[in-house]
């Protein structure tokens, strides 16, 4: 090369020489490393600026949100014949990716049959700005908020997979404010401000009472006093108990789907020292399923159950009915007694550890409001405290 092109091209940015030709390099939307591309024209003065021309041209044509691979490349090898679907492309980027719990699968696998009921046989190339700005709007206005933003961060992600895959050449959501609480229509601010509904103690009581059968309200009673999850309910094994101690060790959990078990959520065991009532209802369940592998049973019959649903849904909805009760999950036992031992003053740390949580953001986003609000002293400024540390000081002294 001679002195006046390598002069030339020390100045050029983004140019450079490659295998005795030119090459230029650029960020495409959605990636963040830099695609290379030759342009397989030598390196001379005038070339390198018709280089710096076409690498000008491609990054307003990003900038502009207007990039076509085609258009400024049409007979490289990364130009794709094929137009792949979003359903295909959600469950090779999406539902393919990554180690998840089969529930949560599941949920996944929902929210993308939702996705494709959305965009009936679509294809990447035509999910445009438009497009996806409208859907963003539709399912803020018709799902709940959690809901939405869940749907619409799935195709945010499948999106930014399929530009770093070369599936397509621009993700349009680069262009496209995100979801937010601010900007969701269906007063999602306020909802998530409610207070999140519990049942009271003297309501949990009636509701174990209402039970006719003194195996299912062993197992209210476990549910409403430990806190555990209904799928940890169902999988607690007799082996898993010590009397002495009083503790449980959550080692699985049962999902919705029939007879299968899983590490619970967090995939760590747990030991729980359980209140008295808790303990109680181990106890009278004892003659009932002390020669059975699993503490619990399906009513007189004392076979295991098959899955999480531990309670029948409609005898359930009848009870409270019954009882005067406004409706809440079963599963509400498990919040229940989370704002008990919150009101009662245990520590939010200590109850997200015995709820097997990770960490205390989730007893803080649900339970927040039923936190007692301690005011902060200062043990310095007790005068017994002072005197003391004075004598003790000058002792030392």
């Amino acid at each position: 090369m001679d002195p006046r092109t390598k002069k030339r091209l020390s100045t050029a940015k983004g140019v450079s020489v490659h295998r005795d030709k030119l090459r230029i390099a650029f960020t495409l939307p959605g990636d963040t490393k830099q695609t290379k591309r030759s342009l397989g024209i030598m390196p001379t003065v005038k070339n390198i600026d018709l280089a710096e021309m076409k690498l000008a041209e491609i990054k307003l044509a990003i900038l502009r949100g207007t990039f076509k691979w085609e258009d400024h490349f049409p007979n490289d090898k990364q130009v794709r014949n094929e137009n792949p679907t979003l359903a295909d492309a959600m469950v090779e980027l999406h539902l393919k990716q990554g180690s998840w719990k089969n529930s949560t699968r599941r949920q996944h696998e929902s929210y993308v049959r939702t996705l494709d009921r959305l965009f009936p046989r679509a294809q990447l190339s035509d999910l445009t700005e438009p497009k996806l700005t409208a859907f963003q709007r539709q399912v803020s206005e018709q799902y709940s908020h959690n809901r939405a933003v869940a749907l619409v961060g799935i195709m945010r992600n499948v999106m930014a997979k399929a530009v770093r895959a070369k599936l397509v050449l621009n993700n349009p959501f680069l262009y496209i404010e995100p979801l937010s609480k601010k900007n969701s229509n269906v007063g999602a601010e306020e909802v998530d401000d409610e207070p999140m509904r519990v049942f009271t103690i003297e309501e949990a009581e009636n509701i174990i009472d209402a039970y006719t059968e003194q195996v299912t309200q062993n197992l209210l009673s476990f549910l409403f006093w430990s806190g555990v999850r209904p799928g940890e309910a169902s999988a607690l094994r007799w082996t898993d108990v010590n009397a002495t101690e009083g503790t449980v060790t959550i080692r699985r959990t049962r999902t919705m789907k029939q007879g299968e078990l899983q590490t619970p959520k967090t995939h760590a065991a747990r030991t729980l020292i359980l209140p008295a009532r808790a303990m109680e209802a181990l106890e009278a369940q004892r003659p009932y399923t002390s020669k059975q592998e699993y503490v619990f049973c399906r009513g007189d019959n004392h076979e295991p159950f098959a899955n999480a649903k531990v309670l029948g849904r409609k005898r359930w909805k009848t009870i409270l009915s019954k009882l005067g009760i406004p409706y809440l999950k079963p599963y509400t036992t498990r919040h229940s007694f989370a704002s008990w031992a919150l009101m009662a003053g245990e520590s939010e740390s200590y109850v997200a550890q015995f709820l097997g949580h990770a960490n205390v953001d989730m007893v803080r986003r649900h339970y927040g409001h039923i936190i007692p609000k301690v005011t902060h002293f200062w043990t310095l400024d007790d005068p017994q405290n002072y005197n003391e540390l004075k004598k003790s000081m000058r002792s030392k002294g």
